[in-house]
């Protein structure tokens, strides 16, 4: 496992609680724009798959491999359930490079990548 092919990090540093905040209000914005085109099963898959990005990403910490990983920003589509992904199904619909199918990756890659916010952070 090279860190440098599955890195996602952009190598920012720390940011403000006002930085915090925007995140808190964009995603917010988000929400309110999901509210009014999309049913609460789509609202509570996007929203549980914001947690589950997360948990997947710091899940992986393996304090006997060399690269232990852990909280990186990082998400092996391909591992997990017998190493086929299956611990990772679904979670494509929440982060990929459709704009309109993922807004939380486009909020990401058109307003806090470009700032160095690492995956990790966001």
């Amino acid at each position: 496992r090279e860190r440098v092919e599955r890195s996602l990090q952009n190598g920012g540093g720390c940011f403000t609680t006002l930085t915090y905040d925007e995140i808190m209000e964009d995603i917010s914005a988000i929400f309110e724009k999901l509210s009014t085109v999309v049913t609460d099963r789509d609202r509570g898959h996007f929203f549980g798959g914001i947690v589950r990005l997360a948990a997947h990403d710091f899940m992986d910490y393996d304090k006997n491999h060399s690269m232990p990983l852990g909280p990186d920003g990082c998400i092996d589509w391909n591992t997990g359930a017998g190493e086929t992904g299956a611990d990772n199904a679904g979670l494509e619909t929440i982060w990929c490079d459709v704009r309109e199918l993922c807004p939380l990756k486009d909020l990401y890659d058109s307003k806090y990548a470009t700032n160095g916010i690492g995956r990790a952070d966001f």
